[in-house]
């Protein structure tokens, strides 16, 4: 699995990176420079700790790539969604504590 948090550049990006994982869950934060949120990262970065062996964890900046939350139809920052073969199995819109997103992962992992 990835040992870093992949920051997805562009849709070509993503498209390799989901290429390259199609077998496994990608879970992606979308987040933007101006989201005063940023302590959010620090809960996405534990996350990615406890669960790098499950899932592979990656982000997406709006401000600089709009295409990728056009495709899954992000309209809240922060957003984290949970997708597999590009096929989306979760959308969690707006803040969410460890404890909720870990209850998630685990669910999500449990049905793999």
């Amino acid at each position: 699995m990835s040992e870093e948090i992949i920051n997805i550049k562009n849709l070509n990006h993503f498209n390799q990176i989901s290429n390259d994982f199609q077998d496994k869950i990608i879970i992606i934060n979308f987040w933007a420079n101006w989201c005063k949120y940023k302590a959010y990262f620090e809960i996405y970065d534990k996350l990615h700790q406890e669960y790098s062996n499950s899932f592979i964890f990656a982000k997406v900046n709006v401000s600089e790539n709009l295409a990728i939350p056009r495709l899954y139809q992000v309209s809240w920052i922060p957003t984290i969604i949970f997708i597999k073969n590009k096929e989306l199995i979760k959308k969690i819109p707006g803040l969410a504590n460890y404890d909720s997103l870990k209850i998630v992962l685990e669910k999500i992992k449990s049905n793999k």
